[in-house]
């Protein structure tokens, strides 16, 4: 399978995440009225920081491919991992608001991004119910999300933990269509998995090991393959039959 071009199209009507997007519409008018509305792309660079906590952003970003993390400083140099996003994803939607940022973003991989001007983007929003709508699932997902990660730091296993993030971010990039022959690019070092999930690096690099030696998963060269999906769901508790939570 190819991989798709790293930069967004000029057309959104053609864009291969636009289905996934906090403010699309599934039609044609909605398309031709993102492409009037965005005032253009833009590459950010691995390790930049496209948001800072505390300050107010006049622009906000949908991601088109690349992987950043939302996170907060803890002191002394470390930080909270509470989420990681990647294509389709809406980095910022909490602040069309208009509030000062509560999280920082950083992009973990070169990125390429649709820009918009917040204000702009939540008055076109705020007058279509659809996306009023679309947005309340958003923040329904979101809540989920963190009461998943809630109860992964207090009840779950180390193994249990890892097993479920590296399941649903596989999860995710085969939705985008970016998995290539069952591999997954997973760019993310220990370190990150780890912030992500309140474990040390070295607690990180046993697990992982210990889930290879079982047979659950490769991890080679930032490269991951599920070898056993059915075992992994069973193992963090999910039924075969049942969906992750989005």
């Amino acid at each position: 399978m190819a991989r798709r071009s790293v930069q967004p199209p000029s057309n959104c009507a053609v864009c291969p995440v636009r289905t996934l997007a906090l403010y699309w519409e599934n039609d044609d008018d909605s398309a031709d009225a993102i492409r009037r509305l965005r005032k253009g792309t833009r590459d950010v660079g691995a390790k930049r920081f496209l948001v800072r906590e505390g300050e107010v952003q006049d622009e906000v970003y949908s991601i088109y491919s690349g992987w950043v993390a939302r996170m907060k400083a803890i002191g002394d140099g470390q930080r909270e991992i509470l989420q990681f996003l990647m294509g389709g994803d809406f980095v910022d939607f909490p602040l069309l608001s208009g509030r000062a940022a509560s999280y920082s973003v950083q992009a973990l991989t070169d990125v390429q991004l649709c820009v918009f001007d917040r204000k702009v983007l939540a008055d076109y929003m705020s007058e279509r119910p659809a996306l009023i709508q679309r947005l309340e699932r958003w923040i329904s997902m979101e809540m989920n999300y963190a009461y998943v990660r809630l109860l992964d730091i207090g009840r779950r296993s180390a193994l249990e933990r890892i097993a479920r993030l590296l399941l649903e971010l596989y999860r995710r990039q085969e939705r985008l269509g970016l998995l290539v022959d069952g591999v997954m690019s997973c760019p993310l070092r220990q370190q990150d998995i780890g912030d992500a999930l309140g474990l040390t690096s070295v607690h990180v690099s046993r697990t992982l090991a210990e889930l290879k030696a079982d047979g659950l998963l490769e991890l080679h060269a930032s490269e991951l393959r599920i070898l056993d999906r059915a075992r992994i769901r069973s193992l963090v508790g999910l039924p075969t039959d049942q969906a992750m939570p989005e």
